[in-house]
């Protein structure tokens, strides 16, 4: 009986011991997430607390657990862009919505795997938040499109691009002006693709649209019910794009999962993270996986989450 009793107290004891050595991210949403191919690890930045306010930490998930990496580097802020460039081996990140909520930004960084470098740019995009941005693996450069300057109320429909050295402006029509939608680039496609978004009257959008390189092309597939604070990958073994949950314009969140299968889009019946908006996700290349991670519940409720979900291509697993 006493070596029972032991062992129980043992395995309690194991059981606490891991779970410490295992942080997991505050609960937050507003945050972004790539997968760093250079060093085949899922990196997470920032967001907003409902607790702690706006973040500036960086974490990593190896499929197993998450760590934190850095508590420096850009300053706290939420709704930002971030892109990993294949081609330079870097995370980039721009922009956002700074510690006060007040003002949007237009910073860059980049994260080499070990810590955050500012780079100086001249002449770049203006200062936004809720911008779309990812990378073009064909054009090896990172597109920006839209997004939103909370100082001066203003949305916008630029198109920029980022050749790892300077920004060039490519385009100021094509998709109407939003803010809070989603791109990812189209392995199968060999194309960026965009998907939904809300503007200034809060039209929230349901067209998909290609960048061709010099001019936006809305894809000729049926429009779906618009989205907006959604997310959107690019899953690379069942070569589809798949997105999650956002919200419409009814401001009703959904825990829904779709897939781009090349006619258009389809929802797939299956049960997984609870509905929110606001969530980080990226594809996990190494081990085929769709990462998700927090978000939120529209205001007024502002019920944040700390889960972590994978989707395996059939099937949603909480970790």
């Amino acid at each position: 009986m006493n070596m029972r009793i032991c062992l129980i107290g043992y395995l309690i004891f194991i059981t606490l011991l891991s779970n410490a050595q295992s942080p997991v991210p505050e609960a937050r949403s507003g945050h972004k997430m790539v997968f760093d191919q250079a060093r085949q690890i899922v990196i997470l930045f920032g967001g907003w607390s409902a607790i702690k306010g706006f973040l500036g930490d960086t974490w990593t998930w190896n499929g197993e657990q998450w760590q934190k990496v850095c508590d420096t580097g850009p300053s706290p802020r939420s709704w930002y862009g971030m892109a990993y460039d294949t081609d330079q081996g870097k995370i980039v990140l721009f922009g956002g919505r700074d510690s006060t909520g007040s003002q949007s930004m237009s910073d860059m960084w980049e994260w080499n795997g070990n810590n955050w470098k500012e780079t100086t740019i001249k002449d770049g995009p203006e200062a936004r938040d809720h911008f779309a941005m990812t990378y073009d693996q064909v054009r090896k450069r990172i597109v920006l499109h839209g997004g939103y300057d909370v100082k001066r109320n203003f949305d916008f429909a630029d198109t920029w691009e980022w050749d790892g050295q300077t920004w060039i402006q490519q385009a100021t029509s094509g998709p109407p002006m939003r803010g809070a939608h989603v791109m990812a680039f189209d392995e199968r496609m060999q194309k960026v693709l965009m998907f939904g978004g809300i503007d200034s009257s809060q039209t929230v959008f349901g067209g998909t649209w290609t960048w061709e390189g010099n001019e936006w092309r809305l894809l000729p597939i049926q429009e779906v019910e618009g989205r907006t604070h959604t997310s959107l990958v690019y899953n690379s073994k069942d070569a589809v794009l798949v997105r999650f949950g956002g919200k419409n314009e009814s401001r009703t969140p959904f825990g829904d999962t779709w897939m781009l299968n090349g006619t258009g889009w389809e929802q797939l019946n299956v049960t997984g993270p609870p509905a929110r908006i606001d969530h980080g996700a990226a594809y996990d290349c190494k081990r085929m996986r769709m990462v998700l991670f927090g978000g939120k519940l529209p205001n007024p409720s502002k019920q944040q989450f700390d889960d972590t979900w994978e989707w395996n291509g059939r099937s949603w697993t909480k970790r």
